[in-house]
Order: structure tokens, then C-alpha cells, then sequence
């Protein structure tokens, strides 16, 4: 018996390196959100947070999927 397990993974461009997912979010200084980025092909100390301008709405989409809410929480 064979299990196919599909692992979705999104890949954005964000300048020269790929997001492989968002891990987690956090307010910054003024309140404003920011998201620990876990890069492709980099290991997760080399995680860093980033401002939602700098990450594809795509991406941002997806992570509020799986979370359960809004951006506005």
C-alpha cells in the first residue's frame, strides 16, 4: 500500500531569496505586523521578521488561512 503525502509549500520571490512559509506574526513598533519568514533551503535560525510590504499577498493569504483569522487581529 502507497500514502501519497503532498505537502503544499508556497514559494515566493522576495528580492533574491524564496519564502518557503510564514511561521508566525507579531506586532512591531506603532502596532504595525510583522512575520517571522522561514526562507527555502536556509535553516530556521536564519529565520527573520519581516513587514507584510515586503512578503506577496499570496503568501500573506495563505498564512491567514491556516491561522483562522484576520490581519486586522
Amino acid at each position: 500500500v502507497f500514502f501519497l503525502i503532498y505537502i503544499h509549500v508556497w514559494v515566493s520571490v522576495v528580492g533574491e531569496y524564496h519564502v518557503e512559509r510564514i511561521v508566525q506574526h507579531k506586532r512591531g513598533k506603532g502596532k504595525k505586523l510583522l512575520y517571522e519568514v522561514k526562507w527555502l533551503n536556509y535553516n530556521d535560525h536564519d529565520n527573520t521578521w519581516e513587514p507584510g510590504e515586503n512578503i506577496y499577498e499570496y503568501c500573506l493569504y495563505e498564512y491567514w488561512s491556516k491561522v483562522g483569522t484576520s490581519s486586522q487581529a
